[in-house]
């Protein structure tokens, strides 16, 4: 049951916000708001059998605020002090995506100014609304998007406002919200009704944000911006000639290009422009009107020419896993390791599904945020010998490889390869032991590759020289396992 408390809070946040002219009147009586309480089993007797029965208490409810509506808003008051009240286009949103129990949650602040004058916003538990000058509807943010958007400046940055709800990709993969772009002035106009052309909204006049006592203030607002959200790649944007690019050739659908892996960077020792995509890198010269793709030039450097297919890769795969796994450290009795397979690409993805293969897994993301490559799926037998009767052991191992550009090294870089998920299965002859399976795994195995997860090699270091021609902006395994270098020449700083 309500208690008054809350309800006084409520009823003076009404009238610090405006009151009648700015909420309407109220609708039904103050609603409590709720949570289940889960409830610990408890014994209740026993069944026929005479085993024990335990059931749940019936359903627990917590009161955590209070509620009431309004013919066109609503203030909400925590039971931790908290009152907060949202109205006008921001409350049409929240209502529209389901209100206090939606992914949004209950709001955090009342709806204040947008550091962009004439624009407003509320936060909510998990997620902003935010309306941009002159608009009529306001649009949400939330998750990994929000994350990008708060970290890139938010309505001040260079995605501006947004201009869509979250939304599900055309593939039914990903999520994407498109954003408005920097928001620029006009001259003052007469009033005319919003127009559309090639998806860009643009507003001669608006009324304000706030919908009340504002005087025009003229705008224009341009689809220029969205970011992009995948489950393996998190979230990065993409503006200006980059994005438009991308968007003439339907965005995620156009499989030379895919998702972002990367915000719109700035090219190494240039003002020029790239984002770098799951299949290909869009590039913008300064000064031109439009960006392109990247073109895959070929290069040799330490012996190793680029591009590659799959099979040449494997090659020089082999050339580099081979001698590590020769190497690794035997502790007595083992006295000798001989590969007898591979290494080569592992079979299907899906065991249960052996239709379904490929010899690279897709990209990842780990807990920094970082992009990894897609990684080699790779497989390898060997056979260790061991002194006395107990037979030699047999290891099959499984591993993936990631090959990646690191700029950060000498020169113009360096191709690094890293270790990254392994499993391996190791057997030994009938009268064998499990403490010498146990010493194979714990004094060979376990430390051998780990040092090489933790200690990446480099496959070919990049000469300065190379700076002269092209920057390397990216290195991609591709789906089908080939290997290409994405490069321009990019114009002179100033």
């Amino acid at each position: 049951m309500s208690s008054n408390r809350e309800i006084q809070r409520i009823q003076a946040k009404y009238q610090e916000l405006g009151g009648k002219p700015v909420f309407g009147d109220p609708v039904g009586p103050p609603k409590d708001l709720t949570r289940i309480i889960p409830q610990e089993p408890k014994p209740s007797g026993t069944d026929p059998q005479g085993h024990p029965v335990r059931d749940l208490d019936p359903v627990k409810t917590e009161v955590i605020g209070v509620m009431q509506n309004y013919e066109h808003g609503a203030i909400l008051a925590n039971v931790l002090g908290g009152c907060y009240g949202i109205h006008g286009s921001i409350w049409r949103k929240w209502h529209q995506v389901g209100g206090w129990g939606s992914f949004l949650g209950s709001p955090v602040s009342d709806i204040h100014p947008t550091a962009v004058e004439g624009g407003s916003y509320a936060h909510f538990a998990q997620g902003t609304v935010a309306l941009m000058p002159g608009g009529h509807e306001a649009f949400e943010v939330h998750g990994a998007i929000l994350d990008k958007w708060d970290a890139l400046g938010d309505t001040t940055g260079i995605l501006g406002f947004p201009l869509t709800d979250e939304t599900k990709t055309a593939d039914r993969v990903g999520h994407f919200n498109h954003f408005s772009g920097p928001i620029k002035g006009l001259p003052q106009s007469s009033s005319s009704p919003p127009s559309k052309k090639d998806g860009a909204v643009v507003t001669q006049s608006s009324t304000g944000s706030m919908g009340i006592g504002q005087s025009p203030r003229p705008t224009v607002l341009l689809q220029e911006a969205s970011v992009f959200w995948k489950p393996n790649l998190g979230a990065h944007e993409v503006h200006g000639v980059i994005r438009s690019y991308w968007a003439g050739f339907k965005f995620e659908l156009n499989k030379d290009l895919g998702y972002p892996i990367s915000d719109v960077l700035r090219v190494p020792g240039s003002a020029d422009r790239y984002c770098d995509f799951e299949n290909g890198v869009v590039y913008w010269r300064e000064g031109d009107p439009r960006a392109g793709s990247v073109s895959t030039p070929s290069f040799t450097a330490s012996g190793v020419t680029i591009p590659m297919v799959a099979a040449d890769v494997l090659t020089q795969i082999q050339g580099i896993v081979t001698p590590i796994i020769q190497s690794f450290p035997l502790p007595s009795p083992a006295n000798s390791l001989e590969i007898r397979r591979g290494p080569s690409f592992r079979g299907p993805i899906n065991e249960m599904d052996p239709g379904v293969s490929s010899p690279v897994t897709d990209y990842s993301v780990d807990r920094s945020g970082a992009i990894h490559n897609r990684e080699y799926r790779l497989t390898v037998g060997f056979h260790i010998g061991i002194d006395g009767p107990l037979g030699d052991v047999d290891v099959d191992l499984d591993f993936n490889l990631e090959i990646y550009f690191d700029r950060a090294r000498d020169g113009a870089g360096a191709i690094m390869a890293r270790l990254g998920d392994y499993t391996y299965r190791t057997k030994m002859g009938s009268i064998g032991t499990d403490s010498m399976v146990s010493l194979i795994d714990s004094c060979v195995l376990e430390p051998a590759l780990n040092h090489l997860i933790r200690n990446p090699r480099t496959v070919m270091e990049l000469p300065a020289s190379l700076t002269k021609d092209n920057v390397l902006l990216s290195l991609k395994v591709l789906p089908d396992g080939s290997l290409a270098a994405f490069a321009v020449h990019p114009r002179d700083p100033g």
